[in-house]
Order: C-alpha cells, then structure tokens, then sequence
C-alpha cells in the first residue's frame, strides 16, 4: 500500500500561530484545507474505492 505523502510545516500546515489565524478564517476553511492534505488527489473511499466530494456534516451548531 502507498503512504500519502507527508504534510509540509508552512506549506500544508500553518508553522506559527499567526498564520494559523490568517490561514483558517473559519471552520470551513480549515476543513478543505485538511481534506486537500489528506487527499491531495481529491476524496477517495477506502472502502469502495468511490471517488469524488467527501461527505460533511455539521456538528448541528
């Protein structure tokens, strides 16, 4: 099985507090920004195999 490729620090992630501020205005922001690290090739099912949107749900806030 093929590792997925290891984040950057300033690259895929904030390295510091105030980019992290600047980076994720909100959660939806800091959602795709994970999603696009975990999945640089866009969403793929691990069970199936199903490739395309990632399924979200919110915490009913």
């Amino acid at each position: 099985m093929d590792e997925a490729p290891k984040p950057v620090g300033g690259t895929d992630y904030p390295a510091t507090w105030s980019q992290f501020l600047e980076w994720f205005g909100n959660e939806a922001v800091c959602a795709r920004n994970l999603e696009r690290v975990r999945w640089p090739g866009g969403f793929a099912c691990t069970a199936c195999g199903v490739v395309g949107e990632p399924y979200r749900a919110s915490r009913g806030d």
